[in-house]
């Protein structure tokens, strides 16, 4: 799946039948995030970085990490599943 916020793009991405994975930029410096493990969750993708989560859905990107919210960016574009 792929989506698109007015800050972020992300890709989650099937590497084998049960293992995801999360690639993201940030597109106001082009830094990028990638990493294993990521969770299939209903209509949902969760990955955690150390303290960060990283949560993806139709509706939104959520990063936080230790109980603050990082980012909460509604998706502009979104395909996939």
């Amino acid at each position: 799946m792929t989506g698109r916020t007015a800050k972020s793009q992300v890709v989650i991405c099937q590497s084998s039948p049960q293992t995801f994975y999360y690639r993201g930029v940030r597109l106001s410096d082009d830094a990028p995030s990638e990493f294993n493990g990521a969770q299939p969750l209903n209509d949902t993708y969760e990955v955690a970085n150390g303290y960060t989560t990283y949560s993806v859905s139709p509706q939104r990107l959520y990063i936080s990490s230790g109980g603050d919210v990082l980012a909460n960016e509604p998706m502009l574009e979104f395909r996939g599943q």
